[in-house]
């Protein structure tokens, strides 16, 4: 039976826990504490697995379709199959920490001061939890993009959206620009207490959104244009590729999307369409190329509609 919206729901919430141990480091005890921290997240990770493997959802995720999810997840993640492979993938991590305790080239090289030496390996040490529970929290991923793709209803077409951004836009502007207008009125402003004025911060991250919106506007950055017969799909592409960035892209230069992992899931079963690997790489593509345009914008706030060309 395919699993209903509250059966992704609960594998969602399963999957995403942080199981992670996080204990106070010192150097007399640093490399028992890294030690313990490490195996007992394993621990905790086995001993939760057997909640997780009895939920519906997975096991029609990992189980009832593990052929195409054992293809896409090995693409991603090293496989673990004995006891062996387990305990040098643990050691490896303890290793890797201590090792960064020791010399982090973010702190200039060997590193001397007692400080410094817990604070590289606390980070370092909250990497290898982070590292450790990946494939959970990328299940939890494509269940928040599966679930959304049968039961999110999409009631509006790309151009609705676009229509929208650029009246938000003139609107946000229009309002910004009348309540500067009526601060420049402030002797008879004074007679009814208007105070028309914003706290910096609130003006300041509204122009931001002001200038954001017509940034994306003017270089039509959308990641969808039109309403086609595989728009749904498209989306599903684009909402998996973005969760994608957030879990596995650590250098904010390189875009890692995984195109042919995106494109094994279309083989679970329940797509009304089925995109091969060429469509969702050019669709990946294309929204890398939205990203960059949206990260021009960061590179240089004080873009706006008037002076983009």
């Amino acid at each position: 039976m395919f699993p209903t919206k509250q059966d992704f729901d609960d594998l969602i919430e399963a999957c995403g826990k942080d199981r992670s141990i996080r204990p106070n480091l010192e150097m007399s005890n640093l490399e028992s504490a890294v030690r313990s921290t490490i195996y007992g997240l394993q621990e905790k990770k086995k001993n939760d697995f057997y909640e997780i493997s009895q939920l519906r959802a997975y096991k029609w995720l990992a189980e009832e379709n593990s052929a195409v999810y054992e293809r896409a997840s090995k693409r991603l993640f090293k496989q673990h199959e004995t006891e062996t492979d387990v305990e040098r993938y643990l050691e490896s991590k303890i290793d890797w920490v201590l090792r960064r305790s020791v010399h982090n080239d973010n702190f200039g090289g060997q590193l001397h001061n007692i400080d410094d030496r817990l604070f590289s390996a606390k980070i370092h040490l909250d990497a290898a939890c982070r590292a450790m529970q990946l494939s959970g929290r990328w299940m939890a991923a494509v269940s928040v993009c599966l679930s959304r793709y049968h039961y999110r209803e999409i009631i509006h077409t790309p151009a609705e959206y676009k229509k929208a951004v650029q009246n938000c836009a003139e609107s946000l502007e229009s309002a910004l620009a009348n309540m500067q207008t009526l601060n420049d009125y402030n002797v008879f402003r004074n007679f009814h207490g208007l105070d028309t004025s914003l706290p910096e911060k609130t003006e300041d991250s509204l122009n931001q959104t002001l200038r954001k919106l017509q940034h994306i506007y003017q270089k039509n950055l959308f990641p969808i244009n039109r309403a086609s017969d595989k728009f749904k799909e498209r989306i599903f592409v684009m909402d998996l590729a973005k969760r994608h960035i957030y879990l596995f892209n650590r250098d904010p230069n390189k875009k890692r999307l995984f195109p042919a992992v995106i494109a094994d899931l279309f083989y679970l079963g329940g797509f009304k369409e089925i995109l091969d690997e060429r469509s969702v790489q050019r669709i990946c593509k294309d929204y890398c190329d939205i990203l960059v345009g949206e990260e021009s914008f960061f590179r240089n706030p004080s873009t706006n509609l008037k002076n983009d060309t």
